[in-house]
């Protein structure tokens, strides 16, 4: 399985885990781009299987952690 650590180079890591994994750095999404003023903005932690959801989020998971989905349940386009 990949898997790899970073440190110091700014880029992802992934410890090689679909049961329960930990991506860092934080994972931020915002739409439109730029910032949560008048749009949508999610920032979370993805630590062990559960998602860390940030206050600095816009919607109703903020502040809260829930695990995530497992792999099998997860929708996929063909």
């Amino acid at each position: 399985m990949l898997k790899g650590r970073r440190e110091g180079t700014g880029c992802w890591t992934w410890n090689g885990s679909i049961d329960a994994p930990t991506l860092r750095p934080s994972v931020l999404t915002t739409a439109p781009p730029g910032g949560r003023e008048g749009g949508f903005q999610c920032h979370t932690w993805i630590t062990d299987g559960q998602a860390q959801y940030l206050d600095d989020c816009s919607h109703a998971l903020r502040g809260q952690t829930v695990p995530l989905n497992p792999l099998e349940d997860a929708p996929c386009e063909s």
